[in-house]
């Protein structure tokens, strides 16, 4: 697997058996989606000017590719962004911003992250099942998070649920 992926080259990841048509429209649902800030390029990359790309790491590969699965079933973009944020709030801060934040901060941060983070390693791996579950309360209200088993979140009125280990299954 690549380290550095560009708008294209994700897209192609994503699906490497589409049609050019296909291709086009893929690359164009990812350029979307980095401009509404569903997937974040990494600093430095896409400067100014024609020509410049903008460079995409795994980490985004991952996430574009969860996106995608929620695209077929024609989620609303409110649902993909935070299904984006989820994957984000997982991500370890970068060393720049970690040196800028206190460490009582850090460790706080860093726990909440530890088992939604073991959990995504645990199904890019492949070494169980991983669900993504997308639950809605009573109050219109809804949740995302991962998790081990399909058990409904407290209070659920309703959820769905994404095998995440499965649609992660081509990048290992």
């Amino acid at each position: 697997m690549k380290t550095t992926y560009t708008a294209s080259t994700l897209a192609e990841s994503l699906v490497p058996s589409r049609s050019e048509a296909e291709l086009r429209k893929l690359n164009n649902l990812v350029r979307n989606w980095a401009a509404q800030g569903l997937l974040r390029p990494l600093p430095g990359s896409g400067g100014k000017g024609k020509g410049v790309h903008r460079r995409y790491d795994r980490w985004e590969v991952y996430k574009a590719a969860v996106l995608l699965e929620l695209t077929r079933y024609g989620l609303p973009w409110n649902v993909l962004a935070r299904v984006a944020g989820l994957f984000d709030d997982t991500r370890p801060l970068p060393r720049a911003i970690r040196q800028t934040r206190p460490q009582a901060a850090l460790a706080v941060a860093d726990k909440k992250r530890s088992a939604r983070t073991d959990l995504l390693a645990a199904a890019i791996d492949g070494h169980q099942p991983v669900y993504l579950i997308l639950a809605a309360d009573a109050s219109g209200g809804f949740t995302v998070e991962f998790g081990k088993d399909l058990t409904p979140p407290a209070g659920a009125r309703s959820f769905a649920v994404v095998n995440v280990t499965e649609v992660l299954a081509q990048y290992r």
